[in-house]
């Protein structure tokens, strides 16, 4: 929680910062939505070259709910163990909001997921994330994501 509040704190200097470099418009909502998109195609087929291909070398995963990654190897290893524990897996992320600040980037969205169990036993997750990105060779990384779906961790908790 220390971690979430840390993160959300340093998102409003910068938005109430003024900042005149930054930039929140539709062709930079439509570059985030299609890497959202990308990341949500490569869950749905369980890709984990795909999947891992969106983050830095140092990237975090943060998902509020157990401990936090780091590093690609370590979020391979975070996918493939989601990937395994479900049969099918559907999410579908929505930008809400970005902020762009030369090669560096803070996306806040929404998402929506449907997760199928082998037994064919399925459940309906939402919430929200913010993802931290920064440009590499030209081409956007998540360095550091953020998930929040506080309001089902007494159901993963049993799990």
């Amino acid at each position: 929680m220390k971690r979430i509040m840390i993160l959300l704190g340093f998102i409003a200097l910068i938005n109430c910062g003024a900042n005149l470099n930054a930039q929140s418009n539709d062709k930079v909502i439509e570059i985030f939505q299609s890497i959202s998109d990308e990341w949500a195609s490569h869950v749905t087929a369980k890709n984990l070259d795909g999947i891992t291909s969106l983050y830095t070398d140092d990237a975090t995963i943060d998902a509020n709910t157990q401990e936090a990654v780091t590093g690609k190897e370590a979020i391979r290893d975070y996918f493939s163990g989601w990937f395994d524990s479900f049969q099918s897996i559907k999410n579908q992320q929505t930008i809400i909001s970005t902020w762009v600040f030369g090669d560096n980037a803070y996306v806040y969205g929404s998402w929506e997921e449907t997760e199928i169990n082998e037994n064919g036993d399925g459940i309906e997750l939402n919430g929200n994330w913010v993802n931290y990105f920064v440009k590499e060779n030209n081409v956007w990384k998540i360095r550091h994501e953020l998930w929040n779906d506080a309001q089902y961790f007494e159901f993963r908790k049993k799990d």
